[in-house]
C-alpha cells in the first residue's frame, strides 16, 4: 500500500511554525537582555553624576592643590581619622571627606573607582573622573578608550565606562 498524496503534510508544518515561532522568542529574549543592561548602565551614570556633584558639595571652598593632594595621600592609605568619633583639623576633614566619597564611589558603581586631576589652562577647576566595570561589555563590545572632554586629563581605562565631572571646589 502506498500513503495517500500529502498525508503527513500537516505535521510538518506544524514542526515548521514550532521553529519559526522558537527563533522568534529567542530573538525577543535576546533584545530583552540588551534593554536590561542599556537601564543598568543608565542607573550607572546617573550614580556616577550624582557622585561627582557630592564630592564637589564635600570639598566647598577648598583649594584644587589641596584636593589634589588629598586624593594621592588617599591612594596610599587606607585608614585614617574618623571625624565622626573626633575633632579633626582642616585637613584630616578634608581627608575624611574624601576617604568616605570613594568607599561611596566603590560602593555604588560596579567596581568603581575614581581619579582627580586639575584641569588646564584653569588654576581653580577640578576635574573627576569616575570609572565603573558594566556587564553590558559582553553584549555590547568594549566601551573603555574614550576620549576624555578635557585633552589633559585622564583617558577611561580599557574596558571600562567613565564619566567626568569639572568644577570650581
Amino acid at each position: 500500500m502506498n500513503p495517500a498524496p500529502g498525508r503527513g503534510l500537516a505535521l510538518m508544518e506544524a514542526l515548521v511554525a514550532c521553529v519559526v515561532v522558537a527563533v522568534a522568542l529567542q530573538g525577543l529574549l535576546l533584545f530583552q537582555v540588551q534593554l536590561l543592561g542599556r537601564g543598568q548602565s543608565a542607573v550607572a551614570q546617573m550614580q556616577a553624576n550624582r557622585l561627582a556633584e557630592d564630592l564637589f558639595e564635600r570639598l566647598d571652598r577648598q583649594s584644587v592643590a589641596d584636593v589634589l593632594s588629598t586624593f594621592e595621600q588617599q591612594a596610599a592609605e587606607t585608614s585614617g581619622a574618623d571625624c565622626r568619633q573626633a575633632a579633626c583639623h582642616a585637613s584630616e576633614l578634608m581627608a575624611w571627606q574624601v576617604r568616605r566619597w570613594q568607599q561611596h564611589v566603590a560602593q555604588q558603581l560596579p567596581q568603581g573607582a575614581s581619579v582627580a586631576f586639575a584641569v588646564s589652562g584653569d588654576a581653580r577647576q577640578l576635574g573627576v573622573q569616575l570609572s565603573w566595570r558594566d556587564a553590558t561589555f559582553q553584549a555590547m563590545g568594549p566601551r573603555g578608550g574614550a576620549p576624555s572632554p578635557d585633552p589633559d586629563s585622564i583617558a577611561c581605562p580599557a574596558h571600562r565606562w567613565c564619566a567626568w565631572a569639572f568644577g570650581v571646589p
